[in-house]
């Protein structure tokens, strides 16, 4: 999702309300759960060089590389 995106979803909604995040990753929820649920903390840019590995999961290198660009990161803590 880009940014721009993500403004226009969150337009729709009430300004005050609470944002958070859910997952249903099986590797991530606990078991006997349908889905964990995280609080969004916060949003920052980072710069960094992304590659994807061969297994598909995005590594990434924080810093000025030759392939670094600027990446979009929501910060979300697990316990609220």
């Amino acid at each position: 999702m880009k940014v721009k995106e993500l403004i226009e979803q969150l337009k729709k909604l009430d300004p005050e309300q609470t944002v958070l995040a859910i997952c249903e990753d099986e590797d991530i929820v606990r078991k006997n759960e349908g889905f964990e649920t995280f609080w969004v903390d916060s949003v920052s840019s980072v710069r960094a060089e992304s590659k994807r590995e061969d297994f598909g999961e995005v590594k990434f290198k924080f810093g000025e590389y030759p392939e670094s660009k600027d990446h979009v990161f929501i910060t979300l803590e697990h316990k609220f």
